[in-house]
């Protein structure tokens, strides 16, 4: 815990970086928010560690772009499915990004990979 904290203070901005696992995060992301996210340090009475810190969503899906929305294959769009990281960056007095988006990573071409890790290589780099 104590290295996630040290971790978390050192960079200004952070990026939660999972594929969306049955409309949310993995449980391991999950248990992460749990315990790095302490009541007393990063929100609630006295908490306010990351305050103005910056967070990014890098999600990656299986489906297509086409599949997030009211039309589409899941219903919602993407930044509904993603409301409680907001929230959670939002509780935490921290600034939430617009997510990056890898949407139907399952199957990009070798085109498509380099595509997506230049654009994440511009974030990290940004």
């Amino acid at each position: 815990l104590e290295r996630e904290k040290g971790l978390l203070l050192e960079h200004d901005h952070i990026i939660w970086h999972h594929p969306l696992y049955w409309y949310s995060v993995p449980a391991l992301m999950k248990e992460w928010f749990d315990i790095a996210l302490e009541y007393g340090w990063a929100y609630g009475r006295g908490g306010n560690a990351l305050a103005g810190k910056q967070v990014t969503s890098v999600i990656t899906t299986g489906g297509s772009e086409e599949a997030y929305c009211p039309q589409g294959h899941n219903v919602y769009t993407i930044e509904e499915f993603l409301r409680p990281q907001e929230r959670t960056a939002g509780l935490c007095g921290m600034r939430y990004n617009k997510p990056v988006v890898f949407f139907g990573a399952l199957h990009f071409t070798q085109t498509e990979l380099d595509k997506a890790v230049t654009t994440y290589r511009q974030l990290l780099e940004g």
